[in-house]
């Protein structure tokens, strides 16, 4: 150390000269590589007369922009700078609130923020009765998704899409019965001659009109004149009488069509039901709810516009939806899909129907 004191002068000079040296050897090295830097430089550029195609579309939306109108827009339930959010006063609590506020009602059943979700106004008094997307089916009906009334707690909704046509309840959930015409089979099988234990070949059975007419004496196989219906079955039957303590003969035959295959039973000394009773059933997607008249067996269809029977062997419009009425009873009916679905129609009547399609009684 000390005699770094008395050369100290020395010492800083010679650690000059190191660190100078040291940064001329790393300018030497840099020198080197000057020239490879500019390789690519010196490099002649290729020479092309092709011109990219001008993107244009930049300046196709900047002249667009430019050209629409200023718009002030503000969401309903939402707000700005200078507009602030609605409120109203709820009809529930009586005490002003927000538009969406968690668990709000303005319109029961619809929660406020399912209206909100499909860009329904929630303030507008009919909201729940308008029909958007025009597929005949109101705001309400597709939040509910076809169903009468919302369902227990607990249970989810099928709701549908208000603002898309293709999105709707089944139409079967606008179809209404509305009454049962009774027709009555216009012949009665009075009576029968020969042994039931025997053959049923040799039987002639007695078919009477319930009008003016003659009666006619058939034996299995025959044909019921003016009409499409054979002597398909007989069915030996007696029931004892609590009034005479005697034993009736209650024998059915049963009568097929060979037009439709349609059956029915005729009870002896019995007036029966025909299989062309039809019911009178309403379809309310239309405007104006219709009323169409469908016999058992008899296929129609139901779509946004209007409801009609189909003729047998007839396609199926797209779109559409296919049904069949199983059965008619006086307070009900059974509709069946092609899938094998079936459902029931109690008696209910839709004020306005006007008439529609009608399929009439053979």
């Amino acid at each position: 150390m000390e005699w770094i004191k008395k050369n100290y002068d020395r010492v800083v000079l010679g650690l000059a000269g190191g660190l100078l040296a040291g940064v001329s050897g790393v300018l030497y090295i840099w020198i080197q590589d000057f020239g490879a830097t500019f390789d690519s430089a010196r490099t002649p550029p290729v020479r092309s007369d092709k011109i990219a195609p001008l993107d244009k579309q930049p300046l196709v939306d900047a002249i667009r922009r430019v050209s629409e109108p200023a718009k002030w827009a503000v969401e309903e339930n939402g707000g700005s700078l200078f507009v602030a959010k609605p409120h109203f006063i709820d009809p529930s609590t009586k005490r002003p609130r927000r538009v969406g506020d968690s668990g709000g009602m303005v319109h029961p059943p619809v929660p406020d923020k399912w209206l909100l979700a499909h860009g329904l106004k929630v303030l507008s008094p009919g909201v729940l009765e308008e029909d958007p997307d025009k597929d005949g089916f109101t705001n309400l009906e597709e939040y509910l998704g076809g169903m009468a009334a919302p369902p227990p707690a607990g249970e989810a909704l099928s709701s549908t899409d208000p603002m898309d046509p293709n999105s709707h309840p089944e139409y079967r959930s606008k179809l209404f019965y509305k009454q049962f015409i009774l027709q009555v089979f216009k012949f009665k099988f009075e009576t029968y001659n020969g042994d039931p234990k025997k053959e049923v070949e040799a039987l002639r059975f007695q078919i009477n009109p319930l009008g003016r007419g003659k009666s006619q004496f058939l034996r299995m196989g025959e044909t019921v004149a003016g009409t499409m219906y054979k002597v398909d079955k007989f069915e030996y039957k007696t029931r004892a009488n609590p009034k005479t303590g005697a034993t009736d003969d209650v024998s059915v035959i049963t009568l097929r069509s060979g037009d439709t295959d349609q059956t029915v039973e005729l009870a002896q000394g019995s007036v029966v039901e025909s299989p062309d009773s039809y019911a009178v059933l309403t379809y309310a997607v239309p405007k104006t709810p219709v009323d169409f008249k469908v016999v058992r067996d008899r296929e129609f269809v139901l779509d946004p516009l209007s409801a009609s029977p189909l003729q047998a062997g007839a396609t199926v419009p797209d779109g559409a939806e296919a049904y069949k009425i199983a059965d008619i009873k006086k307070d009900q009916v059974i509709i069946r899909r092609p899938s094998g679905e079936e459902f029931v129609l109690t008696l209910q009547v839709v004020s306005g129907a006007s008439p529609a399609g009608v399929i009439p009684a053979k």
